[in-house]
């Protein structure tokens, strides 16, 4: 027999991105959304694989600046917030001025709770380039967070200014303006967002949290239906929808808005396992002394009639009939 032996030889050429294409390349968003270079080539491999050839690329060419910032970019995405952040620290090493990398940098931090970090971030981002709409919104962010609610709005407006299509900003302008009891305004503003990217499940949760805090029930149920039509396994909307539903039916003779709310609390778990110690974990308030005994019965009674068998909810209320001086019941 013979042995045909071949090899094959691969030439990889690197492009050197001008100031201009990098400008353009961040004018179309998607250094903003998915692992930046990695878009370009139209890769949809999974992040892991992306990780590798990006790491592979930073070897041959450690200088390469968009190849650090899409690593960043993914090390983000997965989490790894300290990775993330020491790729656009390279980034600005490389090239003080790449503001993109002051942004990403502000939402690593935003993610981290690092308030100031995040709120320096942007600025700087935004010192560089006053017509990006993105740092201006990364600040709205900032001051949302911190309850600063007339600056977050002006950084939204201005957002919107910039780009009026740019729909982020369009809904947390309206969840500005619903804590500011102006309803009819944020969902106008929702309204304005849609037209330029659909709702998600946690966008519609998020003002429909903002209706029920300041008393409007009716819209915020709603708001947390129409989230769970997006995604029904949408856990937060479920247990807000639980929440309302049995307050609804406190203290009525009848049993539907608790047999409702009931059935939004188990989706919930079952969605979410971890929310199955829900109602138990709110009790440190009472141990504590700063909650009544009728909300920690309710909540034990939620307890119960999510997992009637819980051992702990039992030993809970025994604890606060014995409180009470109730022996024979505890």
């Amino acid at each position: 027999g013979s042995m045909d032996i071949r090899s094959v030889c691969t030439r990889v050429k690197f492009i050197t991105f001008t100031e201009e294409m990098i400008d353009w390349y961040i004018a179309t968003g998607e250094p903003m959304g998915r692992a930046g270079a990695y878009a370009i080539q139209g890769g949809e491999g999974g992040l892991e694989k992306a990780v590798a050839q990006f790491q592979q690329a930073i070897f041959l060419d450690p200088n390469l600046l968009l190849g650090h910032f899409s690593l960043g970019g993914l090390y983000q995405q997965q989490e790894k917030y300290d990775l993330a952040l020491q790729e656009m620290e390279t980034c600005l090493q490389l090239n003080p001025k790449y503001y993109p990398a002051h942004y990403k940098r502000g939402e690593i931090y935003l993610l981290q709770k690092n308030l100031d970090g995040a709120l320096k971030s942007f600025q700087a981002a935004l010192e560089l380039n006053r017509k990006w709409e993105y740092p201006h919104y990364g600040i709205g962010l900032v001051y949302f967070e911190q309850g600063n609610d007339n600056a977050a709005r002006e950084a939204f407006e201005e957002t919107i200014g910039l780009n009026k299509k740019f729909a982020p900003a369009h809904f947390k302008l309206g969840q500005v303006l619903a804590k500011a009891r102006l309803f009819d305004a944020a969902l106008q503003e929702y309204r304005e967002g849609a037209k330029y990217q659909p709702y998600t499940a946690e966008v519609l949760y998020e003002l429909g949290a903002i209706f029920a805090q300041e008393g409007n029930s009716p819209v915020a149920v709603n708001l947390y239906q129409r989230a769970l039509e997006i995604n029904p396994q949408y856990a937060p909307a479920h247990l807000q929808l639980g929440e309302i539903y049995y307050a609804m039916g406190e203290g009525e003779a009848h049993a539907e808005p608790k047999a409702i709310a009931i059935k939004h609390y188990t989706q919930a778990i079952e969605a979410d396992a971890s929310l199955k110690d829900y109602f138990i974990n709110q009790l440190g308030p009472y141990h504590a002394g700063l909650m009544g005994v009728e909300q920690a019965k309710s909540l034990l009674d939620r307890a119960l009639a999510v997992n009637p068998d819980d051992p702990r909810a039992y030993f809970y209320y025994a604890q606060i009939e014995a409180d009470a001086g109730n022996i024979p019941a505890a």
